[in-house]
């Protein structure tokens, strides 16, 4: 039980004082973002991988005449899919990369696991997911146009 309170408190550390939306079974930001709010949450594989999902998607789609609407609802579906999945994998994540810091740091006290969790934990700044969503929509644009 101890063991338990003491891996939380490094959870709230990394994760942040939102934690308990990761205990929902259904994470809307993920359904609404996608691999945007990956990013943001510091997922690297996963957002790279579906960003560069979505991206072939929309080449394939434009290539291929196809309706963007056809791409949009894969897209939605994949984000839907995710939203489900997501929370459990992150906290699994996180829970790797909390392990990962008590491990490489044995002769640091509590307190400062901690402060190292806060570190290297919590999310991306909004400016720099921002820019991405700009630079990736950018991309989608350049591509119409060069059609």
């Amino acid at each position: 039980m101890q063991e338990e309170k003491i891996q939380e408190g490094y959870r709230i550390a990394y994760i942040g004082e939102r934690k308990k939306a990761f205990d929902m079974p259904f994470s809307i930001p993920s359904a609404i973002l996608g691999p945007f709010y990956f990013l943001y949450r510091k997922d690297w594989s996963l957002s790279i991988v579906l960003m560069i999902c979505y991206f072939a998607s929309h080449v394939y789609m434009i290539q291929n005449s196809i309706t963007d609407d056809l791409g949009l609802l894969l897209r939605f579906i994949i984000n839907i899919i995710y939203a489900f999945l997501f929370n459990n994998r992150y906290l699994s994540l996180v829970d790797k990369k909390i392990a990962f810091i008590l491990k490489t740091n044995p002769d640091k006290t509590k307190a400062e696991l901690i402060e190292e969790c806060k570190k290297q934990g919590r999310t991306l700044p909004i400016g720099v997911v921002i820019i991405i969503l700009i630079l990736y929509i950018t991309g989608i644009v350049l591509l119409k146009q060069a059609k």
